[in-house]
C-alpha cells in the first residue's frame, strides 16, 4: 500500500493513536487501527538534506553558530503546526506522514513531549 496515497492520520478519531516512540521509532495505529511505524533516523537524515538544498529559505538566529545548527538539524524529525487548527505535525519519512490532534495540548502529550525524551524535535511552522 502506499501511504501518500491515505489520508492524514488524525489522533484520538477511532483507533488512531500513537503507540511507543523510541530512540529509532515512532509506533502508531491508523483510524483502522493498522500498525505502522515512522523511522526516525530516517527521518534525521532526510531533514538535513531538506535543510541543506533549502538553505537560502533559513535563517541563523542571532548569536547562533553554525555548528550549533547543524547539531540542532541533525536531531530533528520533521515540521509541525501547533497554532494551525488542527494542529499538526509532518515526519520527513519517506512517506511523509502526517498527524492531525483535536487539541494543543494532545500534540505535546502524546507525540512532542515523547519525541524529546528521546532526543527528537520538529521544526516550527508557525
Amino acid at each position: 500500500m502506499n501511504r501518500r496515497d491515505l489520508s492524514t492520520i488524525r489522533i484520538g478519531v477511532a483507533d488512531a493513536r500513537v503507540t511507543s516512540v523510541t530512540r529509532e521509532r515512532l509506533e502508531y495505529l491508523d483510524e483502522a487501527g493498522q500498525a505502522w511505524s515512522v523511522d526516525l533516523e530516517q527521518c534525521a537524515r532526510n531533514w538535513v538534506s531538506y535543510r541543506q538544498d533549502h538553505d537560502r529559505e533559513f535563517v541563523t538566529l542571532s548569536g547562533g553558530s553554525a555548528e550549533r545548527a547543524a547539531t540542532w538539524n541533525s536531531r530533528c524529525v520533521g515540521r509541525r503546526g501547533v497554532l494551525d487548527v488542527p494542529p499538526w505535525v509532518v515526519f520527513m519519512d519517506d512517506r511523509h506522514t502526517r498527524f492531525q490532534f483535536e487539541t494543543q495540548q494532545a500534540v505535546y502529550q502524546y507525540l512532542l513531549l515523547p519525541l524529546r525524551m528521546v532526543g527528537w524535535h520538529t521544526f516550527d511552522s508557525n
